[in-house]
Order: C-alpha cells, then structure tokens, then sequence
C-alpha cells in the first residue's frame, strides 16, 4: 500500500498543475478577449477630424463666417448632395443640420482661419467639410462679386 498512496499523491499534484495550467489558459483568455472588445468599443466610438485652413483677412469675424457658412441654403444643399438623411437613418433635413452645426467648428489660430467638422466616417467627414467649404465660397462669390474675402 505505501507504493499506491505515493502514486495516489503524484496524481494528485499533476491534476492540480493540469488544473492550475488550465485555468491561466482560460484566465489570459478571458483577459485578451476583454482586451480586445474594449479595443473594438473604443474604434466603433472614434471620431475622425478633418480640418482646413484658411488665409485670415481683415474684418474677418468667426460668428458670422460660421453663420454664413452654415446657413440653411448651404447645408441643404450639402446634405442632399450626400444623402446624409439616408445615410445617418435621421427623421429629416432639420436632424441632420443639427448634427452638421454641432460638428462644425472654427478658430482662428496665428493669422489664419481654421475650419474643422469630425464624423465617425472618415471619407464623410471630409466630403462634409470640403462641400460646406465650398458651398460657402461659391456663397460669398454671388454675394460679393466673386471676391470672397472682399468685405
């Protein structure tokens, strides 16, 4: 019986390394997977900013470029040409307005005029930019004569 009960005892430790070596494996597994969805969470949340920059000129005023540059007239025509309403599954062309002037921001930083809109569509947002930009433009050149930074 003295050699059964070292067997018995030789087992028992093996199962308890095997048991142990078990459930690290599970453990780093559960750990990485935890890992990786919060990677993931983290990505699907990312917002990606474009900006553009623009020569600043005298008598130039942030408010009123902004209001000029989303104005009604402007954004409709932006969010037509993009089908943002289908797009961002939003109930109309007031919805998606809203959220165009909520991510539209602009600063004047050394002299020159920093324009900048941020989506979680990278090619969207650009294209969101790039037309309000140049919706504005083509704005102030019917205004002004085809100056736009003529005052």
């Amino acid at each position: 019986m003295g050699g059964g009960d070292m067997y018995a005892a030789c087992m028992s430790r093996k199962t308890m390394l095997m048991v142990f070596a078990l459930v690290s494996v599970v453990m780093l597994g559960l750990a990485g997977s935890y890992w990786a969805y919060k990677k993931i969470q983290k990505k699907r949340n990312q917002e990606y900013r474009f900006e553009a920059q623009m020569a600043f000129w005298e008598g130039f005023e942030a408010k009123k470029f902004k209001d000029l540059a989303l104005a009604d007239d402007v954004l409709v025509k932006v969010i037509e040409s993009n089908d943002l309403v289908n797009v961002w599954e939003v109930a109309d062309t007031e919805t998606a307005m809203v959220r165009v002037r909520e991510k539209f921001k602009v600063r004047v930083v050394d002299a020159q005029i920093r324009v900048s809109y941020q989506d979680r569509d990278k090619e969207m947002a650009q294209k969101i930019l790039k037309d309000v930009i140049g919706s504005y433009q083509e704005k102030v050149r019917a205004l002004r004569g085809g100056n736009p930074t003529a005052e």
